[in-house]
């Protein structure tokens, strides 16, 4: 062992001056270099005694009979103020809003279930526990848990807070041959009576619905992001928002540019929210909305009509109307087309019969009575694109300029939802 008390010098003007403060330098067995430690005293005795007391420490630390300082240290304090220092990092550190957001929810989640308070306290028993009394959810959905809570202990271990991650070999969920909760879109008189039922809760659905926007992007909308005097009225969703990360611009339906004016206040901070808490649909106070409606929230294949289920509606109300693909994979902001014409369309709700119906007669006349497409499908699928001099595309699905959703027992144009035009290229 190597040890010694001094007090650090430095030349300041020619002349040498002396710290007032003892510094302890040693070498224990097992190190391979010279550490230096302060003290934080001027009198030497006390020095001698804080010396002693922390020597013997690391010696005991190097030898395994007890942890490191900085374990001891974190296994003492709360784990939710570890908790927020770890978010407030992944914040620093530049990632998504919307990432951060969902690794605090998830890992706060399972520290109140599991009744965790401390680090030492967390273990793969636990977290295997909580997955098996949670085995109703989705395989992806528990593996998102697991790795929020994955990347907190990582994060612990990095910054010697804990010997190791508690979750290292604990198997993922099983996606493969379990069965997946699948979504399907809304039919437009399902949307109106929805929409008829639903009070304030009316501008979440239509935003949803008549703008493909997420949950997420919706909730974080605020007044300065909404361009309602631009010649042609649009959304910006902010990068921080989004799930690419991208920033995005929606135009928006003439019916929700002008229900939105309509709740916009006179005078309105640019970050104030859109939307007030009550007025975006929670799951359970969806179901409730759908139920008024007589709409099942899952219905005879299984197929769930939850609040993303809108997204899916509002790509199909555009295929419905015969936008071309790529204009509606623009629309959904898809990154891969096969997510916007295959995982996004629900087929139930295409005009199938009528489409094959309207095919020719081949080597004979049609006879009399022979089933022919109906008018809606052919006015539907009548588009007509042009394109003005600042580059918008602009789809002419109907000739009128505004649609309301029609109330119950009526229809609106052809009975469906009017002008889904003006998506930005």
């Amino acid at each position: 062992m190597i040890k010694g008390l001094y007090r650090p010098s430095r030349i300041k003007n020619g002349k040498r001056l002396r710290s007032k403060f003892y510094r302890l330098v040693y070498r224990l067995d097992g190190m391979s270099s010279k550490a230096w430690k302060g003290l934080r005293t001027t009198d030497k005795q006390v020095a001698q005694k804080k010396a002693a007391e922390f020597l013997r420490e690391r010696e005991r630390e190097l030898h395994g009979l007890i942890p490191p300082k900085t374990v001891r240290d974190a296994a003492a304090r709360p784990l939710l103020s570890q908790l927020n220092e770890f978010i407030s990092d992944l914040s620093a550190q530049g990632r998504r809003e919307m990432y951060v957001y969902n690794v605090e929810r998830r890992v706060r989640r399972l520290i109140a279930d599991c009744g965790w308070s401390n680090i030492d306290q967390i273990t793969a028993d636990g977290f295997q526990s909580w997955r098996s009394s949670h085995a109703t959810k989705a395989a992806k959905t528990l593996n998102d848990y697991q790795d929020a809570l994955t990347g907190f202990l990582k994060w612990l271990v990095r910054n010697k807070r804990v010997f190791g991650n508690a979750l290292d070999g604990v198997p993922k969920a099983q996606t493969r041959g379990r069965e997946r909760r699948v979504r399907r879109a809304l039919s437009i008189q399902d949307l109106n009576d929805l929409v008829a039922v639903s009070g304030n809760r009316k501008i979440g659905y239509l935003l949803a619905a008549l703008t493909g926007l997420r949950r997420n992007e919706i909730e974080n909308l605020q007044w300065g992001d909404v361009h309602l005097d631009a010649e042609r009225p649009f959304i910006a969703v902010r990068a921080s928002t989004t799930k690419n990360a991208d920033r995005a611009e929606i135009p928006l339906h003439p019916q929700l540019a002008r229900v939105l004016r309509d709740i916009r206040p006179e005078k309105v901070g640019q970050r104030e929210m859109v939307l007030r808490r009550e007025q975006l649909a929670s799951m359970w106070m969806m179901r409730k909305d759908l139920e008024a409606a007589g709409v099942s929230f899952i219905d005879g294949q299984g197929r769930r009509a939850d609040f993303h289920a809108l997204r899916g509606t509002f790509n199909m109300l555009l295929a419905l109307r015969s936008v071309d693909p790529q204009t509606r994979q623009l629309a959904m902001r898809h990154s891969d087309i096969k997510l916007t014409t295959n995982t996004y369309i629900d087929g139930s709700l295409l005009p199938l019969t009528s489409a094959i119906n309207a095919l020719p007669w081949l080597g004979e006349s049609a006879p009399n009575g022979a089933p022919v497409a109906d008018a809606a499908s052919r006015n539907a699928s009548h588009t007509v694109t042009k394109t003005t001099d600042k580059g918008i595309a602009e789809s002419a699905l109907c000739a009128c300029d505004e649609h309301e959703f029609a109330p119950n027992g009526t229809t609106g144009h052809g009975g469906e939802i009017g002008c889904l035009a003006r998506i930005r290229t």
